[in-house]
């Protein structure tokens, strides 16, 4: 989509647990790593990276808060930037080079992120299973 970055978390195996423990408790034991998730991803996003020397422009801070707080619906966790030029600087197909290798795409954040994401639905579903 055009002038939009948005980024996912859909949780594998739901079925499977609502399967073991039902579709209310399964939902309460997902929905706290799945918040959580988002805010991570959104966390990652939101950072910038340092400043070039003899920069010439001067940072608003708008592509950060441009991320807003994730949106959970069912198993799945959305996290997104409607700025214009937010897929220019850190969008995984449309990243300009002026920005490659400095600024974090969608991908490397949830590449950054994916082991402690994973640990937090683990440890949730661990616990729910005892």
């Amino acid at each position: 989509m055009a002038g939009r970055t948005i980024l996912t978390v859909d949780v594998q195996g739901g079925p499977a647990l609502i399967a073991k423990l039902g579709k209310v408790a399964a939902a309460e034991t997902l929905a706290a790593p799945l918040q959580k998730a988002g805010e991570r991803l959104q966390r990652a996003m939101q950072g910038y990276p340092p400043e070039l020397p003899n920069q010439t422009y001067e940072r608003t801070g708008d592509l950060g808060n441009s991320w807003k707080d994730p949106v959970i619906s069912g198993l799945t966790a959305t996290v997104k930037s409607s700025i214009a030029y937010g897929p220019f600087v850190q969008g995984d197909q449309a990243q300009t080079a002026p920005f490659r290798g400095r600024w974090i795409t969608g991908s490397e954040a949830i590449e950054l992120e994916a082991p402690t994401i994973q640990r937090d639905f683990q440890e949730a579903i661990d616990a729910a299973l005892k």
